[in-house]
């Protein structure tokens, strides 16, 4: 007969954060290289990442292309997702590891209005297509959950 609790689930069902954290360089502030290349492709409009730029990015870019590849969003959501958050870390000098929640809030906006004037789209008609990605990521990547 089973008792109440008695079940406990093995290492093969037991639910587990879907990225692990501790394979990512979480070190909150951005490196000279990282910095100089964020001043660079900014300054260009960084309308696409080139290979180059990748690899002296990856430490930032890689853990948000990991949990994107978690809901498949399009190629165009995913890269306009990307660009935005270079574009934030670039704006506040820090990685996004380092923000803290208001930093995080203060990106996500508390209105897609707030968050299309922030963003430069203030004459756009519809939503910014990377906006619901913010909340996923805070969470997945930087919630006291996922320590």
């Amino acid at each position: 007969m089973n008792q109440p609790g008695a079940f406990v689930p093995n290492q093969s069902t037991a639910w587990r954060w879907p990225i692990n954290l501790a394979m990512y360089d979480r070190t909150p502030s951005l490196s000279e290289a990282e910095r100089s290349e964020l001043n660079r492709r900014l300054g260009q409009g960084m309308l696409q990442i080139r290979q180059p730029s990748k690899a002296i990015l990856h430490r930032l870019v890689r853990p948000i292309h990991d949990a994107l590849l978690l809901v498949h969003p399009t190629r165009s959501i995913y890269n306009n997702t990307i660009r935005l958050m270079l574009i934030e870390m670039h704006h506040r000098g820090t990685a996004f590891w380092g923000w803290s929640l208001e930093e995080w809030c203060e990106s996500i906006c508390p209105g897609n209005a707030a968050f299309l004037v922030r963003h430069g789209r203030e004459h756009a008609r519809h939503h910014h297509d990377s906006r619901p990605y913010l909340p996923f990521l805070a969470y997945l990547l930087c919630s006291p959950s996922s320590a």
